[in-house]
C-alpha cells in the first residue's frame, strides 16, 4: 500500500512539475520531478526514467548541459529505447560542444 501511495504522489509531482515546464518556469519543474524522484519506488523504472527525462528537459532550458547528460544517462539506464531521451541527451552533449560524440552516439 505504502508503494503504491509514494507512486501516486511522484506522479502528482511530475503534474505539477509539468505546469511549470509549460509556464517557462523550469527550475520550480526541475524541483518537482527531482521530488518525484525522491518518493517514486526504485522498482518503477519506467516511471523514474520518465521523471529523469522530464528533469533533463529542465536543464537543457536552463542550460545545465551537465546535469542534462546525467539525467539522460539515469533515464537511459532504466530505459535504453527512449527516442525522446536519446534526442536531449544528443542535444546537452551538443550544447557542451561535443558535437562530433553526439554525432556518434
Amino acid at each position: 500500500l505504502a508503494m503504491s501511495v509514494n507512486l501516486e504522489k511522484s506522479r502528482e509531482a511530475k503534474e505539477k512539475g509539468n505546469v511549470f515546464f509549460k509556464n517557462k518556469q523550469y527550475e520550480k519543474a526541475a524541483e518537482c520531478y527531482s521530488q518525484a524522484l525522491d518518493i517514486c519506488p526504485k522498482e518503477e523504472e519506467k516511471e523514474r526514467s520518465v521523471y529523469f527525462k522530464n528533469r533533463a528537459a529542465c536543464n537543457l532550458k536552463l542550460q545545465k548541459y551537465k546535469d542534462a547528460i546525467s539525467d539522460c544517462l539515469c533515464a537511459l539506464t532504466l530505459n535504453p529505447i527512449d527516442i525522446k531521451t536519446i534526442y536531449r541527451y544528443a542535444q546537452a552533449l551538443e550544447g557542451m560542444g561535443k558535437e562530433s560524440e553526439a554525432l556518434i552516439q
